[in-house]
């Protein structure tokens, strides 16, 4: 993921998709402290971005290497939660539509699942955020005896 779709392509594919992120949350009518942690951690996604394009020009790979499997969790919480936030935004425009009340509380269900999964999963993105941000190399060198 971090070689391919960061490095290989400058960050061309993920920034395309953060673009897609930005539509959705500035359409979301609701969810404020939700769209908040996703907008929080588009930001901290391109941060992280600009870090890991600076490791690679001056060829310090290991950090990249060493904090990836934190960025792919970090970004997959992201995009679960922007994909829960688009399913929970048509479901709450079907809802008004229906008189089922089985369909009522499955749509409503979406809400709830995505207000659910961002508190729980973007909280976490803070602190792998800073994991990778804040990296210290010697934290990472161990003495060999």
């Amino acid at each position: 993921y971090v070689g391919r779709k960061i490095l290989k392509d400058q960050g061309k594919t993920i920034l395309d998709l953060l673009s897609r992120i930005e539509t959705t949350v500035t359409k979301s009518n609701g969810f404020e402290n939700e769209v908040k942690l996703i907008k929080d951690s588009v930001t901290k996604t391109k941060e992280i971005l600009n870090l890991y394009t600076k490791l690679a020009s001056e060829k310090e790979m290991n950090q990249i290497l060493e904090t990836a499997t934190d960025f792919l969790r970090f970004s997959g919480n992201l995009i679960i939660s922007w994909i829960m936030l688009e399913q929970a935004e048509l479901a709450k425009s079907k809802s008004s539509n229906t008189s089922n009340e089985d369909e009522k509380n499955y749509l409503e269900s979406k809400s709830i699942d995505f207000v659910v999964f961002t508190r729980n999963y973007l909280t976490r993105n803070i602190g792998l955020a800073a994991t990778i941000l804040d990296y210290k190399q010697e934290l990472h060198q161990f003495p060999v005896h």
